[in-house]
């Protein structure tokens, strides 16, 4: 029965090197029912990745999330051809009010 725990310990790590991830680590597994639990957990963490959705976020790495962050900066920097001019500026106000509406800020005080 070790034997069998073993193998699937190392089929584990393997997995994870070859999908770039680091979800679980394998000396907390101490059965089978462990591995297979764990290969789920793999499957579901890269599944979510790979659509850029977070099934479980205490999973994420650091990694992960600043690949999605530099994917949505590219978005907006892509949505911009110069940004020495109105237009550019239109949009910057526009990405930080989306910004601040997500964040529950509905309206500003102007300081005069």
């Amino acid at each position: 029965m070790d034997n069998r725990r073993d193998i699937l310990k190392s089929e584990i790590t393997e997995l994870q090197l070859r999908l770039g991830i680091k979800v679980i680590v394998t000396r907390n597994l101490k059965s089978i029912e462990d591995c297979r639990k764990a290969l789920v957990e793999i499957t579901k963490h890269y599944a979510s990745i790979s659509q850029g959705k977070l099934v479980n976020p205490g999973l994420d790495t650091e990694v992960d999330i600043l690949r999605k962050k530099v994917k949505v900066l590219q978005e907006e920097k892509a949505e911009l051809e110069k940004t020495n001019n109105v237009d550019a500026a239109a949009y910057l106000g526009t990405v930080i009010a989306k910004k601040a509406i997500e964040k529950g800020i509905n309206t500003v005080n102007r300081k005069e």
